[in-house]
Parts: structure tokens; C-alpha cells; sequence
């Protein structure tokens, strides 16, 4: 649905249960959208990557992990600078 240059965030069993997932998703979800308006960001199931925060994947496939909304805002400014 939105390809690869998207910026997708696990929201399968673990990830999703995260304590913070929400907070961590809309964080970076802002952020992207304040940095590129035309970069979306969308959910998706597991990427099999569980452990250690929500797995975030960017536009190409690289994977991430966001433990806070901190460092999914930061995390968000890195793949919008290498998405230009």
C-alpha cells in the first residue's frame, strides 16, 4: 500500500505491547510528518525483530528500534535527512 518509501512501525504482539508504543508511534509519526509531509508513516505487523523497543523499519528496509518517544523523534530526523 504505501511501497518503500514509507516508514513503517511494528504494531504486531510485542512490539505493540511495548508500555510506550503509542506515545513512541505518535512521536515519530509527528516528527516525520514535521520534517517530510510527504513521507508516510504506517503501521505493520511483525517484522520478527522483537526485543529491545519498536522495531521501525525506513524507506529501503533498514531496520531500528525506538525505546521512548526521545529517541523515535531523533530516530525520525535521521531517516527524513536520508530520505532527501
Amino acid at each position: 500500500m504505501f511501497g518503500a518509501k514509507a516508514v513503517k512501525v511494528c504494531c504486531g504482539p510485542r512490539c505493540g505491547s511495548h508500555p510506550g508504543h503509542r506515545a513512541i508511534y505518535d512521536a515519530l509519526e509527528r516528527a516525520v510528518q514535521e520534517a517530510d509531509p510527504d513521507l508516510p508513516v504506517a503501521p505493520t505487523m511483525c517484522r520478527s525483530h522483537c526485543g529491545d523497543g519498536v522495531t521501525v523499519v525506513a524507506p529501503g528496509g533498514a531496520l531500528h528500534k525506538a525505546r521512548d518517544p526521545e529517541e523515535a523523534r531523533a530516530l525520525a530526523q535521521k531517516l527524513t535527512k536520508t530520505t532527501e
